[in-house]
């Protein structure tokens, strides 16, 4: 029988977590958003983040250019908050529109304040094992799997993503904790035998459910971070078949209620460690 690895729950947890140390502490703490373009996902998240900031007694700035702004003024606003004392953390919304040099903008936020872990500093660093500010949903995967106290030394972890947000800095993170990790992405040949060797199969293909239960051995830990709306029936699903996979699982996330939960609770954690490592 599956047990459902509960992201909602978790993320409350570090929430009450995050706001009791807020509440001993005293800081008084700035998000600072900057979101270019018009995507309707991303503006959703800029006012969950709003919204958590106003409950939590965080300051929240929101900063927002058209998709014909002058790619200057976006590295401006950037150094200026990185000078800004009374700025925390910044996070820049994903994904920008394709006619901007994301390299170039993302490599302007300070190590110090770049809270989903996505300059080249951070990314160094991680890769480095030395101390920096992780890519948010990819610390929301390893801290679900703390928070369940599943084991991760000597696991053979299978990855679908290679992305820098996802893919690329999870692996570190499992290493660092000793698992053995593969990673897998759309080139990689034979991936139905790679996948049925995981003991934790982490999936964020992008493609609705995709992983059905050929895809898997019993007792796999599946951890899935896609999302997906199906218009027709407005309902949320992942990259994995659910009910398809669950009775081969030993723990399985949802989705919605997953790794998704997970981002800005995590958000507000590297917001914290930020003050804390820097500030």
């Amino acid at each position: 029988m599956y047990k459902l690895i509960d992201g909602i729950n978790t993320s409350k947890i570090i929430l009450k977590e995050c706001e009791d140390y807020l509440k001993i502490s005293n800081k008084k703490l700035n998000l600072s958003v900057i979101q270019i373009g018009g995507d309707i996902a991303s503006t959703l998240y800029v006012n969950r983040k709003k919204k958590l900031c106003e409950k939590l007694n965080i300051d929240f700035s929101f900063y927002k250019f058209d998709e014909n702004a002058n790619e200057i003024e976006i590295i401006d606003l950037i150094d200026k908050l990185n000078n800004d004392k009374n700025v925390t953390g910044i996070f820049l919304e994903m994904p920008i529109p394709k006619n901007f040099d994301k390299e170039k903008i993302t490599s302007k936020i300070s190590v110090y304040k770049d809270l989903d872990g996505i300059s080249e500093v951070s990314i160094g660093r991680l890769v480095r094992n030395m101390d920096c500010l992780y890519p948010c949903t990819a610390y929301g995967v390893i801290e679900l799997l703390n928070k369940m106290e599943i084991e991760l030394s000597g696991k053979h972890c299978v990855i679908l993503n290679r992305s820098d947000v996802i893919g690329k800095p999870l692996s570190h993170l499992l290493l660092r904790n000793d698992a053995t990790v593969t990673i897998c992405h759309s080139k990689t040949k034979n991936l139905k035998e790679i996948t049925n060797m995981a003991d934790i199969l982490i999936v964020a293909v992008n493609s609705k459910l995709f992983i059905d239960k050929t895809f898997v051995r019993e007792g796999v830990i599946l951890i899935d971070c896609g999302i997906h709306v199906v218009d027709d029936e407005r309902r949320i699903v992942g990259d994995v078949n659910f009910d398809d996979v669950k009775e081969k699982c030993s723990y399985i996330t949802p989705v919605p209620g997953g790794v998704g939960a997970m981002t800005t609770a995590m958000l507000i954690k590297n917001l914290i460690k930020a003050s804390e490592m820097y500030g």
